[in-house]
């Protein structure tokens, strides 16, 4: 960046009284530094700078008609700026990054009453976000699709009602590190034939959403809390390591049609439904997971033909069913622990057929082998105590 420096002040004390103007004035790699003040317009960059605003609450740039920010070449980087977007019935959105473009923001706030707070579209378009507080869209909070790239970094993103608060789309890349996502009806993260990078973040506080959801595409998760459920649908894939996960009103885990993630060394606990579900042909590789504390459904419930593999998992203190597999489920349990559960261990359906290999169950202070049902080709029950949990229909 140079270091040319020009002024924006609307009190009239500096050379401009228009962002877009000082822009259109800089050389390229110039600094703009913006006084307090609320400028109603809508900025459009094709040149590398830097805008500095003098406090993300006391400089705001607010625009009704088109987006309010629009970056289609160059590299800018903006701080201590809010960006809010008024309702518009075109549906523009707050910040925009176009291929060519380049977007670093810091210390900013972004609200949107029309489309999405940010969108990064197209190969080439790149936005980093550090430390920014992303609320209350319309839309997205950030979506990215057509082969851009995102990068969230200590970011809050809050208050999504409609759609994602991040959402990831055909072909798109996120990384979000030591991010914390909360208080929405929409999922906290989408992941739609996009690639996923998430660590060390934070998923809580949905309602009638998961906090996660994944078709088609690719999330690597890892040492991340999530509250509110992770779905992988469709052929969704990825991996989820060292995370803790619960759930009220989805299952922590739920592996459907076709997905086929690798679960490694998570804490699934505390949910009102299932700990992990497995339907529709979903498979998936769940290895050294502590899963506990399920008492109103199985903490593994295979059905539909789910035919996941889990291997060293520990399943203990719940008061229901440790694993239920009905309507033609399979999958494999090698080297499992059950331990203190009020109900059985195992409850399997005369049309199911999973393997119990090597797996140890402790009851009254035995430790006692499992039934190798893979083996004996045979069942535990032909009419699993499961009322209430099987699927409609």
């Amino acid at each position: 960046m140079g270091t040319e420096l020009i002024v924006v002040s609307q009190k009239g004390d500096a050379p401009y009284q228009s962002i877009q103007e000082a822009v259109d004035a800089a050389e390229e790699g110039g600094r703009i530094r913006v006084k307090p003040g609320v400028y109603d317009e809508s900025l459009q960059i094709n040149k590398s700078l830097e805008i500095l605003g003098d406090g993300a609450g006391e400089v705001v740039l607010r625009s009704s008609v088109e987006n309010c920010l629009l970056v289609d070449r160059g590299s800018v980087v903006i701080k201590r700026v809010t960006v809010q977007k008024q309702e518009d019935p075109e549906e523009f959105i707050a910040v925009c990054v176009l291929p060519e473009g380049k977007l670093q923001m810091e210390d900013c706030v972004l609200r949107s009453e029309s489309g999405a707070c940010v969108g990064v579209r197209g190969e080439g378009a790149q936005a980093k976000l550090y430390r920014c507080r992303i609320e209350n869209g319309a839309k997205e909070g950030v979506y990215v699709d057509a082969e851009g790239h995102v990068h969230l970094q200590d970011c809050v993103l809050s208050g999504f009602r409609l759609e994602p608060a991040v959402g990831v789309y055909e072909d798109g890349t996120l990384e979000m590190l030591r991010c914390r996502v909360h208080d929405g009806t929409a999922p906290g993260l989408s992941v739609e034939r996009g690639k996923a990078l998430v660590a060390e973040s934070y998923f809580a506080d949905f309602v009638r959403s998961p906090a996660v959801f994944n078709r088609e595409g690719l999330l690597d998760m890892r040492e991340s809390r999530v509250d509110g459920g992770v779905i992988f649908g469709e052929n969704g894939d990825g991996v989820l390591a060292d995370c803790d996960l619960t759930a009220r009103e989805f299952p922590c885990i739920w592996i459907d049609a076709d997905a086929n993630p690798l679960i490694r060394k998570c804490r699934i606990h505390d949910g009102g439904d299932c700990g992990l579900r497995v339907t529709e042909n979903g498979m998936g590789r769940v290895e050294d997971c502590d899963i506990y504390g399920f008492h109103q459904a199985p903490s593994l419930w295979i059905y539909e033909g789910g035919d996941p593999k889990l291997t060293r998992c520990v399943f203990h203190d719940s008061r229901h069913v440790a694993v239920a597999v009905t309507e033609r489920g399979f999958g494999t349990l090698e080297a499992c622990l059950f331990e203190q559960f009020g109900g059985n261990e195992l409850e399997i359906s005369e049309d199911s057929n999973p393997a119990v290999l090597h797996c140890r169950r402790i009851h009254d202070g035995n430790d006692v082998d499992a039934a190798d049902l893979h083996r004996e080709r045979r069942t535990y029950r032909t009419e699993p105590k499961i009322a209430g949990y099987l699927p409609e229909g």
